[in-house]
């Protein structure tokens, strides 16, 4: 429990540095991105999920460092191959850290708000977006691909009992 709580508490604090980078290249102020940091290690859920050990820390940590690698993807020139890389590695592991978790909290509102407002361009890297996709579907099904191979019948009973779970339970608006 020591080490779980640990690698918990490691993972905020380089959720706070990936914050504290992005911000202050979003901004080009390293002030501001400071000010970010420091405001989000200073908020109740943040320093909850670092202190408790929560499966949330990691998924949000790894979706922070996938818009981190697509910024700059984004705004670099070329195909930026290795950043569009390093996006869809970090976005399967926030997926298997937690599922589409993340990528409804954190990425959606990125995506949306980054196209409306700096209208990137995305000549010449759709090759490298395609990669990123493929890179994310291959780390984030790993593990269910391999349960689902070796296990049938178990991860079909596990299937079936979340899906049910989630439409009998989880009703409220």
């Amino acid at each position: 429990m020591g080490m779980q709580r640990a690698m918990a508490g490691i993972t905020a604090i380089l959720l706070a540095f990936l914050l504290y980078f992005w911000g202050g290249r979003l901004t080009g102020n390293r002030q501001y991105g400071l000010i970010s940091a420091l405001i989000l290690c200073t908020s109740f859920n943040f320093i909850l999920m670092g202190r408790t050990a929560t499966w949330d820390i990691y998924c949000h940590a790894f979706m922070l460092g996938a818009i981190y690698c697509l910024f700059g993807a984004f705004e670099g020139k070329g195909s930026q191959y290795s950043r569009f890389t390093g996006a869809g590695i970090l976005m399967g592991l926030s997926f298997l850290s937690k599922g589409p978790v993340s990528f409804y909290a954190l990425l959606l509102p990125f995506l949306i708000a980054y196209f409306l407002i700096y209208r990137p361009s995305v000549r010449k890297k759709g090759k490298a977006i395609l990669t990123m996709l493929l890179l994310m579907i291959l780390v984030s099904g790993w593990w269910y691909a391999l349960i689902y191979g070796l296990y049938p019948d178990g991860a079909e009973y596990v299937l079936s009992k979340e899906s049910s779970s989630w439409v009998n339970r989880n009703v409220r608006p």
